[in-house]
């Protein structure tokens, strides 16, 4: 059987590192991203600083996270269906202006 040669080339726990840095990596900005669009909304609707918000929602999420693996998941299960009850009535907004108008 043969080596892979970016096994050869590289080494398997050089390789293996690089893997763990950039699903960890894409996991900061993926993280970020969700954050700040889920905060994005406080500040419209509490009198708050956003950059604020972000840190206090992002360390309580944390501090979750670090407590129980599925709270986490409830948390952000949650957050998700809030979300989606967010946007769905957006649409239902738009579609009913859109009616008033025809």
């Amino acid at each position: 059987m043969t080596t892979p040669p970016l096994k050869r080339r590289i080494g398997l726990p050089l390789l293996t590192a690089y893997g763990v840095g950039v699903m960890v990596g894409a996991g900061i900005v993926l993280a970020g991203a969700v954050l700040r669009g889920g905060v994005g909304y406080l500040p419209k609707i509490l009198d708050i600083d956003p950059r604020l918000a972000i840190l206090v929602v992002g360390a309580a999420l944390v501090g979750v996270a670090i407590f129980s693996v599925v709270d986490s998941l409830a948390l952000a299960a949650a957050f998700t269906a809030i979300e989606l009850i967010g946007l769905t009535l957006a649409l239902a907004a738009l579609i009913f202006s859109l009616s008033l108008r025809a």
